[in-house]
């Protein structure tokens, strides 16, 4: 899910009960049983289709009750970003809206990357309205 959650930064994921929307952050375990932390970019009746923020692929389809959980914040850096928050869920859906180009926008945020700085106080902010 890197850029958006990296390594060493805590996730809160509470129990989904069904409740899984598009853009969603969720938490379920591979069919290898290796947990996996991804973002909801299709929703069927049955199943979602989630996709890894910088990866080029989606995965395959996990019906909802696989779905251990939703992810409703992210620690990181000592800032916390709320994504049970509406300003969190429109960063969420138009983080799934874009995840298509992935591919394209990702690299180039190498060079934006010491300026996070600034960007992690900014989605603290707006997450918690």
């Amino acid at each position: 899910m890197s850029p958006f959650i990296r390594y060493g930064d805590v996730v809160e994921v509470v129990p989904a009960k069904g409740k899984v929307n598009f853009g969603d952050v969720v938490f379920y375990c591979s069919s290898y049983g290796n947990p996996v932390v991804h973002r909801v970019i299709q929703r069927n009746k049955e199943s979602i289709v989630t996709k890894g923020d910088s990866v080029p692929d989606s995965d395959q389809p996990v019906l909802f009750r696989k779905v251990l959980g939703r992810v409703v914040s992210i620690e990181k850096n000592g800032w916390r970003i709320r994504l049970d928050r509406p300003a969190g869920k429109l960063l969420n859906i138009l983080l799934a809206l874009i995840s298509p180009f992935s591919f394209l926008i990702y690299p180039s945020l190498k060079f934006i990357k010491p300026l996070s700085f600034l960007v992690l106080p900014a989605l603290h902010r707006l997450s918690q309205f």
